[in-house]
């Protein structure tokens, strides 16, 4: 009888080249995650500031709306960037005339659209990136008549795209980038009456 001699087993662990494959599979997948991670943040950021844009305009048509007497003076303007200084009189600490109402409207609207509402370490942080708001009155008609008004919101964007052409709000203005690639822009029309008979 021949003496038995023991089987060699082959190697059954993961040689260097399957580590190696299984490494690289992994970093690309990482890599594909983090990327989407990027991603989402950025649509997200653009998602939020239209979305205030949005409550912004509407905010803005209800001021008009309450104080109908002053349409001109909410009309034929441009504002951003702490365009407006702080009106004499502030109307939530003292009562004011339709006027007054106005221009506290329009100064605590423009701080509210440059972010002033929301602030961190001093900064402001809520708002709008670089905005621009442009409100005009009825087309052929004087300001302060009762008609259609457009509330133009710009504020710059994350990503390059083509500029929204129709519109002129803050155009060509440096902070929206070369092209105004970087311009985005919300545009609102709405009827207000100036409560006139």
């Amino acid at each position: 009888m021949m003496p038995h001699v023991a089987a060699i087993n082959k190697s059954t662990g993961a040689t260097l080249v399957e580590v190696l494959v299984t490494i690289f599979v992994t970093s690309v997948g990482l890599l594909g995650v983090t990327g989407l991670e990027i991603v989402a943040k950025s649509t997200g950021h653009e998602a939020i500031q239209r979305t205030t844009a949005a409550m912004l305009a509407h905010e803005y048509v209800e001021r008009m709306r309450a104080n109908p007497e002053q349409l001109a003076a909410y009309s034929g303007l441009t504002l951003g960037n702490g365009s407006l200084e702080t009106p004499a009189t502030l109307c939530d600490e003292a009562e004011c005339t339709a006027a007054q109402t106005a221009a506290f409207d329009l100064w605590q609207w423009e701080r509210t659209l440059d972010g002033a509402a929301e602030q961190l370490n001093d900064t402001d942080t809520g708002g709008l990136l670089n905005p621009t708001a442009c409100i005009s009155g009825p087309a052929g008609g004087a300001a302060g008549e009762s008609g259609v008004y457009t509330i133009s919101l710009v504020w710059r964007g994350t990503t390059p795209l083509s500029s929204p052409g129709a519109n002129t709000c803050g155009e060509d203005e440096a902070v929206y980038g070369a092209g105004n690639a970087y311009r985005r822009l919300l545009s609102m029309q709405v009827f207000v009456s100036n409560g006139g008979a």
